[in-house]
C-alpha cells in the first residue's frame, strides 16, 4: 500500500517515513537518521552482535528517542515506525543474502562474507519479532 507521501507503509499512515533514497536526503538536510535504518543501543542482542557504526555505544540515542527527534525533527508521523522497520531489517536482509549467495557461489572471496547466514537469521528474526508485537 502506499502512503500519502508516495512510500510504501499501512494504509491510512500519511506522510510516513522515508525508506530508500529519501534516506540520504533526511541525513543530509535535516541531520537526522531515518530510525528504520539505524541500529540503537537498545536494540536485541542478536542485532547487538551484528551492529554496526557506534550507534549502540551508551550515550547514543534508544530508538524510541531516535523515532521522536526524527518525527519532530521532519514533522512526519511515525506512529506506524513499526512497519517501516520490518521493511528496512527485511530489505537489508535479502541484500546480506544476496551477498552470501555471490561469496557461496565463489563470485567473490572475500572471508567476511562467510558469516553472513547469521545476520540474514539475526535480522529475520528481528522483523518478525517487531511484526509480531509492534515493539521496535
Amino acid at each position: 500500500m502506499l502512503d500519502a507521501s508516495g512510500g510504501a507503509g499501512p494504509e491510512g499512515a500519511g506522510k510516513g517515513p522515508v525508506v530508500g533514497i529519501q534516506s540520504h536526503l533526511a541525513r543530509e538536510q535535516l541531520g537526522v537518521e531515518p530510525p528504520a535504518l539505524r541500529m540503537c543501543r537498545d536494540d536485541p542482542e542478536p542485532l547487538q552482535k551484528i551492529r554496526w557504526g557506534p550507534t549502540t555505544r551508551p550515550g547514543s540515542m534508544t530508538r524510541a528517542q531516535l523515532v521522536a527527534r526524527y518525527a519532530e525533527k521532519t514533522g512526519r508521523n511515525a506512529s506506524h515506525m513499526d512497519f517501516y522497520v520490518v521493511f528496512a531489517r527485511f530489505k537489508v536482509a535479502v541484500i546480506v543474502q544476496q551477498i552470501y549467495y555471490r561469496y557461496h557461489q565463489g563470485l567473490t572471496k572475500d572471508e567476511r562474507f562467510a558469516g553472513m547466514p547469521v545476520v540474514v537469521e539475526a535480522l529475520l528474526r528481528a522483523s518478525l519479532h517487531c511484526a509480531e508485537t509492534g515493539a521496535i
